[in-house]
């Protein structure tokens, strides 16, 4: 990875794979800015970075040979939120202050994990789409800095299946579901 100040070009990152006996370094992608610190993933997609304009640390270790991370990341209330597995609670939402990483909310017990996607901030709450344990099908969800929540009652939901594609604008918080009705996609609209 290089940098550039305006006049000249400089490596800054050479993280190697150390399996390849060409030593073949991994592309970084999915890049967030949090105090100062660059943030970033490897191609593979299991290992959490940052860069401080000195060194890279290896922030966290993500779980899973075959499951990549590469959801989108997000700064929140002054801290990177993302989805990782840690290899105890499956897929879940995590938080990164800065120094140190924690888990947010193991919403599905157990290593299956709630798969949290769809990261959005909307209204000054964090929303994202997550299993839960009783059904396993896919809800709206929110954080709000102190606790995760379902976001629809559960009489709605029966006519909201699988939302997907959240984006926000400043007066409310628009999805897709699958509708009641087999191959029909129907926009929400959500108003707090």
């Amino acid at each position: 990875m290089w940098s550039y100040d305006g006049q000249s070009f400089r490596s800054e990152i050479n993280v190697f794979n150390s399996k390849n006996k060409y030593y073949h370094p991994y592309d970084p992608d999915n890049f967030i800015v949090l105090n100062n610190q660059l943030l970033f993933q490897l191609e593979d997609g299991h290992k959490l970075w940052k860069y401080d304009e000195k060194q890279t640390f290896l922030v966290m270790t993500l779980i899973g040979s075959s499951h990549k991370v590469k959801e989108k990341m997000i700064i929140y209330q002054n801290a990177l939120f993302f989805r990782a597995d840690d290899g105890i609670h499956g897929y879940e939402l995590w938080k990164y202050d800065g120094s140190d990483t924690f888990l947010i909310a193991d919403i599905v017990r157990g290593k299956k994990g709630s798969n949290p996607t769809d990261l959005t901030i909307f209204k000054n709450q964090l929303y994202f789409i997550a299993r839960d344990n009783n059904d396993r099908s896919r809800h709206l969800w929110k954080y709000d800095g102190n606790q995760v929540s379902k976001v629809i009652s559960d009489e709605l939901e029966k006519h909201i299946r699988l939302p997907k594609h959240l984006v926000a604008t400043d007066d409310a918080l628009y999805f897709v579901t699958d509708g009641t009705d087999i191959n029909k996609e129907q926009l929400w609209k959500l108003i707090p």
